[in-house]
């Protein structure tokens, strides 16, 4: 496959015409992902007859379809922020929410860029609303004030390109890139530079931060809240709720990231990687 040969970049017609089909499918793709996961995965004979399928499915949309990164706040501001002046950004309904329908989160918190935004929009013209880049960032903050975690996807990553068409907002009941990564154990997207960092003079243990972790990588310890390094992924969700000031975002050490990643069956393939 030329796929394989080449990096493309925003203006690729191929990558164009890849994620007008994945636009198309997206929602049945991953309502069937969602079903694997939460059904027949989840028991030892359903795990082993779906393993091949899940294999398969996860080394062509991993190695060459989509990869993801968390980013807090103020990293996702200053990626918006570096985008041109008149980039189109569209805001609509997660296609994981619409896929599942497994939770109540807030629903429109899917927010398409450049090529992704065009797409969605053209493809979706009465769900995507086209916002501005100011508008996107307020969104995304209130979104994550509520728990939900920023990440940026790419698609088309033949040969390392990380072309960015779509900032999700997830939670880990419906979004299928986090069910993925904990329940089948695949590297779907990677954990952002920062990581949760508690300081426990400041700390009452009130468990705010427990509740609102996504990734459940916190817990009350001798009545302090303490993280699983190993399960945050650095998305600073805890940071904006944390009634005290307690927990701060630090630089994450590249062998915690490593750590995190080699636990998972990965094909994505670039550690050094720019987002664009």
């Amino acid at each position: 496959m030329g796929l394989i040969h080449f990096k493309p970049d925003e203006k690729s017609i191929l990558r164009k015409m890849a994620l007008m089909l994945y636009a198309r499918f997206e929602i049945p793709y991953l309502k069937l992902n969602y079903l694997i996961l939460q059904g027949p995965y989840r028991n030892r004979i359903g795990r082993a007859l779906f393993y091949p399928l899940v294999l398969i499915n996860s080394a062509i949309m991993l190695s060459l379809g989509q990869h993801g990164k968390v980013m807090t706040i103020t990293e996702v501001n200053e990626y918006i922020d570096k985008l041109p002046d008149k980039v189109l950004i569209a805001v609509g309904s997660c296609r994981c929410r619409l896929a599942t329908h497994a939770c109540d989160c807030e629903l429109k918190t899917d927010i398409t860029i450049k090529t992704g935004a065009s797409i969605y929009k053209s493809f979706f013209p009465e769900d995507y609303e086209v916002i501005s880049k100011e508008e996107a960032k307020k969104l995304i903050k209130k979104l994550n004030k509520q728990g939900l975690v920023p990440m940026v996807y790419a698609f088309c990553i033949a040969g390392g390109s990380f072309e960015t068409f779509v900032i999700c907002n997830c939670c880990k009941h419906s979004c299928i890139p986090i069910l993925a990564q904990k329940i089948a154990k695949m590297h779907v997207f990677d954990p952002g530079e920062k990581v949760a960092f508690v300081d426990e003079e400041l700390c009452k243990g009130c468990g705010t931060c427990i509740d609102i972790c996504q990734f459940d990588a916190r817990e009350i310890i001798n009545g302090k809240a303490h993280v699983d390094y190993l399960k945050c992924y650095g998305c600073g969700a805890c940071l904006l709720n944390c009634p005290t000031g307690a927990t701060k975002m630090v630089k994450r050490p590249e062998r915690l990231k490593r750590g995190q990643i080699t636990r998972l069956l990965s094909f994505w393939k670039h550690q050094d990687y720019e987002i664009t």
